[in-house]
């Protein structure tokens, strides 16, 4: 990882959390409660394709619709939808991922384990040089 994508997962202007919820007690939820509740000085975009609003905070139904482009992406949704996630973000500028999904084959293998080598967490697709990793595999990753 390089400096300036670590300044960007350390000191952001602007985040974008995809997979941000309303339902009680999800990990969506949970995140966006965190993040919109510690007095972050910068715009935090919230990401969900069923929610007009998240925590009264206006809501983007699609990593495409985001105004800005974010310097760091938490991302919570489920595992098969990150590597696109990943390109996307990728292609639009973001710098820093936080993966926070099980099903990257946490210590079986299999499908799960292909996802985590998709997302980044072992290969950087030459494309948008997209790197990103999560609690299953690693606890940051850079998207550029």
């Amino acid at each position: 990882m390089s400096v300036r994508n670590l300044e960007a997962l350390l000191n952001p202007s602007t985040i974008a959390l995809i997979g941000a919820s309303n339902r009680p007690n999800s990990v969506g939820s949970v995140l966006a409660k965190n993040l919109l509740d510690t007095g972050f000085a910068g715009p935090i975009l919230t990401v969900n394709p069923n929610e007009r609003a998240i925590r009264s905070t206006l809501n983007y139904r699609s990593v495409d619709e985001l105004p800005l482009v974010a310097d760091l992406a938490v991302i919570s949704t489920p595992a098969p939808a990150v590597p696109a996630l990943i390109e996307v973000l990728g292609a639009r500028g973001c710098r820093a991922a936080v993966v926070i999904a099980a099903g990257f084959g946490e210590g079986r293998g299999g499908e799960g384990e292909e996802l985590r080598r998709e997302t980044g967490g072992e290969e950087v697709p030459s494309e948008t040089s997209a790197r990103a990793q999560g609690d299953a595999f690693n606890p940051i990753g850079t998207p550029t």
